[in-house]
Parts: C-alpha cells; sequence; structure tokens
C-alpha cells in the first residue's frame, strides 16, 4: 500500500485541497516566500495531515506550481480557513491583492478518496 492509500485508509474523511498557481518568474521570489509562510502556519493547525509542492515550467516567462494540502476532514480545512484569516489579518497580508499586484493565476479544487460506483 502507497502513502496516498494510507491517508485515506487511515482517514476515510479526509479531503485534499489542491491549488494551481501560475507565476510570472518575475514574481515567483516574492509569491514563493508567501508560500512558504504561509505552508509553515498550516502545518501547524489541527487536522493538518501533510502537503506536497509541484513545479513544472509552463512557458519562458511563467511557472505553474501545484499545491496539495491533506486534511482530516472537511471539518479541518474550514477552521484552517477562519485560522489563516485571522493570521492574514494579524500580519497585515492581503492575500487577493498580493495575487493581483503579482499577476498570479489560482484555481482550487477539493477532493475526497473515489467512491465506489453504485
Amino acid at each position: 500500500m502507497d502513502r496516498f492509500d494510507a491517508l485515506f485508509t487511515e482517514n476515510p474523511e479526509a479531503r485534499v485541497l489542491v491549488d494551481r498557481f501560475t507565476i510570472p518568474l518575475a514574481e515567483r521570489a516574492e509569491f514563493e516566500a508567501a508560500m512558504t509562510r504561509n505552508s509553515t502556519f498550516l502545518s501547524g493547525l489541527p487536522g493538518f495531515l501533510g502537503h506536497l509542492v509541484l513545479e513544472r515550467e509552463k512557458d519562458a516567462i511563467h511557472r505553474e506550481l501545484v499545491t496539495v494540502v491533506a486534511w482530516r476532514d472537511a471539518a479541518a480545512i474550514e477552521n484552517a480557513r477562519r485560522e489563516v484569516s485571522a493570521y492574514y489579518q494579524r500580519i497585515g497580508f492581503d492575500m487577493p491583492a498580493a495575487v493581483q499586484r503579482w499577476g498570479v493565476t489560482m484555481d482550487r479544487a477539493m477532493f475526497g478518496a473515489p467512491r465506489p460506483a453504485p
């Protein structure tokens, strides 16, 4: 059994958030610093099970990063959203404004374990 199978075997209600970012190379360092800060914060929250970051060259001036973050259940994700919002307020970080300033595009989806066909 591989680690991904174990994730859902051990946590049947686990949910995985997948974010796909397209980042201009010129903004990569600032984006990555914010992503690292966010990842460190998330890893200390209840229900956090782990994360993975993947990267590829999209074109000559953009990189695409995919983050995969596993949570114990949907309630842990909702708690994390509230905690992140409060954290951003405390540190004075405006995520929507930063994303716009950097020219980053983002797509987010939540996934769970495959369910048997009816």
